[in-house]
């Protein structure tokens, strides 16, 4: 059960950073999309976007190896980090899949496009606020957008 729940944790880990780099790889025109975790907006600001994400994959990595393995630590402990680690990053992928579809960005053929023809672009944990420039939007994406101006997701 517990090499169980450290791959699922792994594999959430992943999937998150996959997401938060679709999100956040390249501005889309009408949108501003930030990564809220304060800590992982500091390390894309200071290593990059790419860079950053590796060392989060491989400090998680690490961080599984070392609770999976941890005979010092009960089983259930071990058991409660690693169940708090999936449900905080299925949290993060879930939250990041609802930018994707909010923004309408498309992934297909090994690139993603945004609706109205930009680049890719969303969030762990993310904060989307839509700004005034409307007009620079196809009309696909601001007919779905009809009147808002503005919110947070989280």
């Amino acid at each position: 059960m517990l090499h169980v729940f450290a791959g699922l944790a792994l594999l959430f880990a992943l999937l998150d950073h996959f997401t938060t780099w679709l999100c956040l790889r390249a501005p889309i025109p009408g949108w501003e999309i930030r990564e809220a975790n304060p800590l992982a907006a500091w390390l894309f600001e200071r290593v990059g976007l790419i860079e950053g994400l590796a060392i989060d994959t491989g400090v998680t990595a690490l961080a599984l190896v070392l609770v999976a393995y941890a005979a010092r630590m009960p089983r259930a402990a071990r058991l409660s980090l690693l169940g708090l680690l999936i449900g905080t990053s299925a949290f993060a992928v879930a939250n990041n899949f609802d930018v994707i579809q909010q923004i309408g960005l498309v992934v297909h053929q090994g690139r993603s496009d945004a609706v109205h023809g930009g680049g890719g672009g969303c969030v762990a944990v993310a904060e989307v606020i839509r700004d005034d420039r409307e007009d620079e939007l196809a009309p696909t994406l601001a007919a779905r957008e009809a009147g808002e101006r503005g919110h947070a997701v989280e």
